[in-house]
């Protein structure tokens, strides 16, 4: 199985959510991100060592990943420092 697939069994890691969002948005994996937010309900505008899942995806081009946070409710003006 998959990581996200073992996070919605109610697998425990020692990370936080909002590393995998970030994780997710920088790869661009669109499917993931949508089960981080819409099942497992991770806060869009979490951070995870200050980035955002909107600054990792604009930062590495996923178009397609920013347009969906930002539909979303993904905050612009959060700061990634």
């Amino acid at each position: 199985p998959t990581l996200v697939q073992l996070l919605a069994f109610g697998v425990r890691t020692k990370f936080r959510a909002a590393e995998f969002l970030v994780a997710a948005s920088r790869a661009g994996k669109i499917e993931n991100v949508a089960f981080l937010l819409d099942k497992l309900q991770v806060d869009i505008n979490d951070s995870e060592r200050g980035e955002t899942a909107l600054s990792a995806a604009a930062g590495r081009g996923h178009k397609k990943v920013v347009e969906w946070l930002l539909e979303r409710g993904a905050n612009v003006t959060a700061c990634d420092y």
